[in-house]
């Protein structure tokens, strides 16, 4: 079987214009859904594709170009648009360039991408597991390996086997027949990487390496020898040779032996020849019989000069820990790699000049610091954007994109920060101009650090300030900050034992404190707090203590004196829900709601709504299963109320939306394909999720931070691996996409499938779709209003006045599809097999 898409040519003059000039000389477009914006950091580079003067990288935040000559950095990280226009996933695994430019890219679960090279940027064609839409058929959805070989055939390496994909002008064909899965057709071990000739296909395996010619009837050779059972992490063709780098060094294939050599120091070397992983490796050949062989490896970068190994490394990173090196090419005389870690972490570019002596040089684009979010403002009058990472420090970023990092890969700031490995556990970025942030030690308490950024990033010039544990009876371990409209400063305990717990205030202007314990809150552990007036001080706040069952949510009275309250300034909102006790264990956030006079509470377990008019609980929210609206996740992890009344709903599988203002309740939701995917598995055979609807942009799928910009009207959403931008006033504002991009699938399609029916993709609705047979006929009309329902379910309507309206079953043969709607209309043939 194989499935096809059909895409638009590619010109040859925009082909030459983009050789001539190099990818990047015209700016890399990317259909990013509209109204979003999207920053995911692209250091852990894990694959390198040259040519063309540009260096691509597949990194875990989508794409990265490098243009050799200009040294500029350019990132494709766009995945979430609706029409294919962009990469499935920007968590990439592997990365090649064909012979006429074009690059394949492999996600670790949402297939393979093809970005062609077009006038401006960049065309897409995708190709993934599912066979009942145009791109379907791949083996799998986990790309491990790719090798295109000349500008027909693609060898994509995934965890079911070897896919092919013939490529012929601007089609491209997954090859059913070609294809090889593992544990029928190979070997049952992971598939690591793939190697091109012109006989064979090299397969490297965690259990050995294998090969199998690329022509019919594609017997397999099990290339036993010394590495049966071995892990060969990468096998390369170079200069007309098949070297294997596995998890004891490097091997070159002898054909004519038929045997596996390794590189070994030679006879009479005072070292042994040294045991190392190799993950990638370049052989450079100034001299035919004493090959420079250079490997990627755990905390080295290995050289081999035909005689024995040793070490050239490029510098270590003050944050990198546990550093390796997982790529590696060579461009001319230089050699590129990158520093990468487990956690995510990267270090972007390490160039060493063969030519020069052992000497690395490191490059870098102005760039959001990697790791998760766990911290997101925005200045209230230069309106730059602030973060606060888990493990890189706090970071700002202009309105012209440029990044200023703090963290102790700086000396003045390691001097500054109270904890130089940059991690931040609760943060804020006050209205005065000021960020907050602390960390979470294993054992009592960590200073609170506050940080004034110098304008021009002169780390010199920055100014600090601290609360050090005991100081103003400040005595807890802060996993949150917040501000009330008068610039009152609250820290909230996460009720660690050996801490006093409970909530300490900071005065605005740092002139008193205040310390509330578990006497006057009920508990230690404090998860959220809320104010009825966000521009002046206020009257009353809430606050949610944990692990109070359902006599968790507090009301905070302030009457007199905010720095000195008494019992009665406190008491409990009881959480009774139709009848029953409520209970929550742990509150992640509150947001008051003026205009309807609500509590929207955020909670470990769900969503639920507090009338503060008639006192009780209106409105429970868990998650979404096949009979009830609801939430992505039940774990809610942020809540903002923007001033148009939608309430944004943070999770750990994507963000939700509820228009407050509507008496109806609606939840919209935005999410990543793998999660929609992962969701509509749980289903239970309901679709839950349709991606026409719910598909969005962002990093990673856990959101755990919102902070919105009400002068653009810009949520900014801090993700596990990124940021993510929507313009929220441009969200309702639905382009039409254009009519040409439309798909009725599957086609061909076959009455007897589990499907039966054509579907409609790829456009904007309502869309009217008319099926006519090839004598010009209407035998099926239908408007589509919402996504995934059937346009065609394969039955021909014929009316008359004697026998009324009659269906019958569509016959085999071709029929005509007409789909229109306000961008225009398109028709197309349809194949209907019985």
């Amino acid at each position: 079987m194989r499935c096809s898409r059909f895409l638009p040519p590619v010109t040859l003059a925009a082909l030459g214009a983009l050789a001539a000039l190099g990818v990047l000389e015209a700016p890399v477009r990317a259909d990013v859904p509209f109204g979003w914006r999207v920053e995911t950091f692209a250091g852990r580079i894990v694959e390198f594709a040259p040519g063309g003067g540009v260096l691509a990288g597949a990194t875990d935040g989508g794409l990265l170009l490098f243009d050799l000559q200009t040294r500029e950095f350019q990132q494709i990280a766009d995945a979430g648009c609706k029409e294919g226009r962009c990469l499935r996933s920007n968590l990439l695994t592997s990365v090649a360039r064909d012979d006429r430019g074009r690059y394949w890219v492999g996600t670790r679960g949402a297939g393979l991408s093809l970005l062609r090279p077009e006038t401006g940027g960049f065309g897409y064609e995708h190709f993934f597991g599912a066979n009942f839409r145009p791109g379907g058929g791949l083996l799998s959805d986990s790309v491990t390996a790719i090798a295109p070989w000349g500008e027909d055939v693609v060898y994509v390496g995934t965890r079911a086997g070897v896919a092919q994909i013939d490529v012929a002008g601007e089609v491209g064909e997954y090859n059913e027949e070609s294809s090889r899965r593992r544990g029928v057709d190979l070997p049952d071990g992971d598939i690591l990487d793939l190697a091109v000739d012109s006989l064979y296909v090299w397969v490297a395996q965690s259990n050995g390496i294998v090969r199998y010619r690329r022509l019919p009837p594609h017997d397999l050779e099990v290339l036993a020898d010394s590495l049966a059972g071995t892990r060969v992490q990468t096998v390369v063709r170079q200069h007309g040779q098949i070297w294997a780098g596995t998890n004891r060094g490097v091997q070159l294939w002898d054909e004519a032996g038929r045997y596996w050599k390794r590189l070994r120091n030679v006879a009479g070397s005072p070292q042994p020849t040294p045991d190392f992983e190799s993950y990638a490796l370049v052989v450079r050949q100034p001299d035919p019989l004493h090959p420079l062989v250079v490997v990627a490896s755990n905390l080295d970068v290995w050289t081999y000069n035909g005689f024995a190994w040793s070490r050239c490394n490029p510098p270590p990173f003050f944050l990198l820990e546990a550093r390796r090196f997982e790529a590696l090419t060579a461009t001319g005389d230089t050699l590129w790699t990158c520093q990468i870690n487990d956690n995510g972490e990267g270090a972007f570019l390490e160039s060493w000049n063969t030519a020069q002596g052992c000497s690395w040089a490191h490059l870098e684009p102005s760039s959001i610091p990697f790791g998760p979010i766990h911290g997101i403002g925005v200045d209230r009058g230069n309106r730059d954007l602030w973060v606060g990472t888990q493990i890189s420090g706090v970071a700002r970023r202009t309105l012209a994109g440029v990044w200023c990092t703090y963290n102790g890969n700086d000396s003045s700031v390691l001097a500054n920060m109270t904890n130089p490995s940059g991690n931040v556990s609760a943060f804020l970025r006050d209205r005065s101009g000021t960020t907050w942030f602390t960390h979470l030690v294993q054992e009592g308490q960590a200073p609170l650090d506050a940080l004034r950024g110098d304008p021009g990033c002169n780390h010199a010039a920055d100014q600090w300030d601290h609360i050090a544990p005991g100081e103003g009876g400040f005595g807890g371990r802060y996993w949150k900050i917040a501000e009330d409209g008068a610039g009152n400063r609250f820290f909230l305990s996460d009720g660690h034992p050996v801490t006093p717990g409970g909530l300490d205030v900071l005065k605005a202007d740092g002139s008193d404190t205040l310390n509330l314990r578990s006497n006057l809150l009920g508990g230690s552990a404090v998860g959220a707090i809320a104010f009825d007036r966000d521009d002046s001080i206020w009257q009353f706040a809430y606050v949610g203590v944990n692990n109070l069952g359902n006599d968790g949510l507090r009301e905070w009275i302030n009457s007199d004196d905010l720095f000195n309250p008494n019992v009665n300034n406190f008491s409990t909102l009881e959480l009774r829900f139709q009848n029953s006790d409520y209970s929550v264990a742990e509150y992640h956030d509150i947001v008051y709601d003026s205009f309807n006079r609500d509590l929207w509470v955020g909670t470990v377990a769900g969503l639920f709504r507090f009338d503060l008019a008639s006192r009780s609980m209106e409105s429970v929210i868990g998650a979404k299963s096949f009979t009830a609206d609801g939430l992505l996740s039940l774990n809610v992890s942020d809540l903002l109320l923007d001033p148009n009344g939608n309430l944004w709903i943070g999770t750990d599988k994507g963000l939700n939306r509820i228009d407050t203002r509507e008496s109806a309740l609606v939840i919209d939701a935005f999410t990543t394909r793998e999660t929609i995917d992962a969701l509509n598995q749980e289903g239970q055979g309901a679709i839950l999720y349709l991606p026409e609807q719910s598909l969005a942009p962002l990093p990673d799928p856990h959101v755990t931070a919102l902070a919105f910009d009400p002068a653009a009207q810009l949520l900014h959403i801090g993700t596990e691996a990124g940021v993510a931008t929507l313009d929220v006033a441009a969200l309702d504002v639905r382009p039409l996409l254009p009519i040409e991009q439309a798909v009725v699938y599957p086609n061909p399609v076959r009455a007897a499938s589990t499907e039966g029916a054509v579907y409609l993709g790829d456009v904007t609705l309502p869309a009217t779709v008319t099926i006519y047979n090839l004598e010009g006929e209407v035998v099926s009309e239908k408007l589509i209003t919402t996504p995934g329902v059937p346009a065609w379910d394969l039955r021909i309507v014929v009316s008359s006045s004697t026998s009324g309206v009659q269906f019958f079953e569509a016959t085999s043969g071709v029929y005509l599809v007409r789909v229109s709607n306000d961008a225009g209309t398109k028709v197309t043939p349809l194949a209907v097999i019985r």
